[in-house]
């Protein structure tokens, strides 16, 4: 559900924060106040395509944020934030909860939560997956073992691919498979022998040093006589007793440390030759980690995937059958499934065309014809077709219907399948163009019929519509100068009275007000 949209320089609108409730939100407004551009900026939060020229005049940016909530896969509902800033040179930019994105992972992210019906929007009905899914919610069906086993099926053939089917290929890469093998398995190293072996190395490289240096520290630790005769005098001493005992502790762990010197220093020899092999050791060690990783944890990751690929290829031949086996085997549970999922979309297609042209005819279109084609091995290729008139042949409606007839269509689809509590947003723009007061009252309260758990979004010209909506905002455009200001505002009240005026008459007059409120009492 839609909580809040902010925009900021996007064409009439300067700035405007609008917070959105559940129910039906009617937004109103004179012609070229700024409705659409109020939708415009909607559809750019969630991923639509962006030109510099939605951008204020005299702006550098336009920048819409779009806060929402979205329902987990664990059933949880999650807020998120989309953010989309368009610049007048160079590429927009978009941001999901203020981190680096892209606008198709906008699109991807608004479309769980969010249905933007308008003049010139690409709804989600072009999704085949999206017309099958209306149908099966509309059938009460499940495809969930059709999926699976689709699933399983591509995972069989995926790996079938990947064994291969030139017998001479699989031999050239088995032999090149144990070269490598074997070039790690001659020097068999150990997981830590490199970084041992270089602390050995640098050991036997600085034995001289290590030598002056271990000199000097037993210089140091064996001439500090005057110091323990200091501590002795200081024993009979009751005031400096504690210091006496603390300075013994420090002469037995000087004494250890010494003891631990000279034991390093008689273990210390020059070896030339070990330093050789340690340093041909390293050479050959370092030589796995260029070609097979850049640790020898790595190389030793390598070379188990070695002999995985390796086994794979001997066993070829017995792998493979088990994979035609299992393939047979998948295909034909597939296919009983498929066609128990297709007998079933079959049987609801014609059904829910009967019942969504029915809703269509109360929604002020009396000629309208509404079809559901269903092809494919388990029906999943599902086509809405769309007549407008009952003497025209249904076509794809993504190609027949108009922004408005569309909008109607999805209403009809929703009203027909009766997701209520979905937690859906659906945004209707001129959802009533071209229809009388009569139908406007039956879109009046097919709206707030669908919108039962759920939010619904409708740009209206008609009176009956808005005053039917459980809240009211209001397009207002004014000029300081030359530049035109378009304001976003909650109405209320009597002022809400004299908005459905205006739209009734044109004129908010004490008879315009008093049928308004008429209205707005229903």
């Amino acid at each position: 559900m839609i909580r809040e949209l902010h925009i900021e320089n996007v064409v009439v609108i300067e700035r405007a924060t609008v917070l959105f409730d559940s129910g039906v939100t009617a937004i109103t407004g004179a012609s070229g106040a700024g409705k659409s551009v109020l939708l415009s900026a909607l559809s750019l939060a969630c991923g639509a395509r962006s030109e510099s020229d939605v951008i204020r005049s005299g702006c550098d940016e336009a920048r819409v944020d779009l806060r929402f909530d979205v329902v987990t896969a664990d059933g949880k509902v999650e807020e998120r934030v989309l953010t989309r800033v368009v610049p007048r040179e160079g590429r927009s930019r978009a941001y999901i909860d203020g981190r680096p994105s892209t606008a198709h992972a906008l699109a991807d992210l608004a479309t769980s939560a969010i249905e933007i019906h308008g003049q010139h929007e690409q709804h989600r009905l072009g999704s085949v997956r999206v017309r099958s899914d209306l149908l099966d919610l509309f059938g009460g069906l499940s495809r969930e073992e059709a999926d699976r086993c689709a699933g399983e099926i591509a995972a069989l053939r995926a790996e079938i691919t990947a064994l291969g089917g030139d017998a001479a290929e699989r031999q050239r890469e088995l032999d090149f498979l144990e070269y490598q093998l074997n070039e790690i398995d001659q020097l068999a190293p150990g997981e830590h022998e490199l970084d041992d072996l270089l602390n050995e190395e640098r050991v036997l490289r600085d034995v001289d040093r290590i030598r002056s240096v271990a000199a000097q520290l037993l210089d140091a630790l064996d001439n500090d006589e005057r110091l323990r005769v200091a501590a002795r005098e200081l024993q009979p001493l009751e005031s400096f007793a504690s210091i006496a005992e603390r300075l013994d502790g420090v002469f037995a762990e000087l004494d250890d440390l010494a003891g631990e010197v000279r034991g390093q220093l008689s273990n210390l020899d020059d070896d030339p030759e070990r330093l050789a092999h340690i340093r041909e050791r390293v050479s050959a060690l370092k030589g796995l980690c260029r070609r097979y990783g850049d640790s020898m944890s790595e190389v030793l990751a390598f070379r188990d995937g070695l002999v995985e690929q390796s086994d794979r290829l001997r066993h070829h031949d017995e792998r493979a059958g088990e994979l035609d086996v299992a393939m047979t085997s998948a295909v034909n549970e597939y296919e009983r499934i498929a066609e128990v999922l297709r007998r079933q979309r079959l049987e609801c297609a014609p059904r829910l065309g009967t019942v969504v042209t029915e809703h269509l005819v109360s929604l002020g279109m009396p000629h309208a014809r509404f079809d559901v084609d269903v092809a494919g091995t388990d029906g999943g290729e599902v086509e809405f077709l769309f007549a407008p008139s009952g003497s025209d042949d249904p076509r794809p409606l993504g190609r027949t219907a108009s922004g408005g007839e569309t909008a109607r269509c999805m209403l009809a689809l929703d009203l027909a399948i009766g997701r209520d509590s979905d937690l859906r947003s659906s945004v209707f723009d001129e959802i009533d163009a071209g229809v009388d007061a009569s139908a406007g009252d039956a879109i009046a309260h097919a709206l707030s019929a669908a919108a039962n758990g759920r939010q619904i979004i409708v740009v209206t010209h008609l009176a009956t519509v808005a005053a039917a909506a459980t809240s009211h905002l209001v397009v207002d455009k004014h000029h300081v100068g030359d530049t035109p200001y378009s304001t976003i505002g909650r109405v209320d009240g009597g002022e809400r009275e004299r908005e459905i005026a205006r739209i009734l008459t044109g004129s908010d007059d004490s008879e315009s007000v008093t049928v308004a409120r008429r209205l707005l009492e229903r």
